[in-house]
């Protein structure tokens, strides 16, 4: 049975994402005060658990909720249908079992309608939230950068724990390096990176001149 804190937690993320939107553009419904940039795919990687294990600690929360955007045709259009929670007990591999759930089945094309297709294959949008709803993370599997913007107050020793275990970095130090979206210094580089730059960080840099 769904907990109050799931439901909060799924509600926040419904709240929190726009699902139509796409990365480098502006996927979150609000502003935060801090964003920070990250491999996508630490977002179907063992160690997201504790990354989000982190998060809901020093932020004080009960669980945060994962779900997948890019719903396949087969299963419900409602991402609400297939979530993974993480609280303090949840452990490393319970998260891994469920990356890779009926993975043997569906290569070897024998998976029946009632499998729910493996994330670590097949997930390409995943985004999550906390019950208390004040950081939030969205990461698409193709592109070079994920992201979590948050209100909760990172001290600089947990922000250097974050870099060294999990590579998350403020996105302003990220877009310092010519190293995303294909190779350094292309122009395809420049304009998605000025995207990001312009969609996160001009309209932080606004909010703190005109709270």
């Amino acid at each position: 049975m769904e907990t109050q804190a799931q439901a909060r937690a799924t509600a926040n993320l419904a709240q929190s994402l726009d699902i139509n939107a796409r990365l480098p553009h502006q996927v979150f419904t609000r502003r935060y005060s801090v964003v920070y940039a990250f491999d996508p795919l630490l977002l179907i990687d063992r160690r997201a658990v504790e990354l989000f294990k982190i998060l809901i600690k020093q932020e004080g929360a009960s669980v945060a909720v994962l779900g997948r955007f890019d719903r396949p045709k087969k299963e419900s259009p409602d991402w609400r249908s297939d979530l993974f929670l993480i609280s303090a007990s949840t452990e490393a591999g319970d998260y891994m079992s469920f990356l890779t759930r009926y993975s043997a089945e569906y290569g070897h094309g024998s998976a029946t309608p009632d499998m729910q297709e493996p994330w670590r294959i097949f997930a390409e949008r995943i985004g999550a939230c906390s019950d208390l709803g004040t950081w939030c993370v969205y990461g698409e599997k193709y592109m070079e950068i994920g992201l979590l913007v948050c209100d909760i107050g990172l001290t600089t020793q947990l922000e250097e724990k974050l870099y060294s275990e999990f590579r998350v970095e403020r996105l302003a130090n990220a877009l310092k390096r010519d190293t995303f979206f294909g190779e350094p210094g292309n122009e395809y580089s420049k304009q998605q990176r000025a995207i990001l730059r312009s969609a996160y960080l001009e309209t932080l840099d606004e909010g703190r001149r005109n709270p």
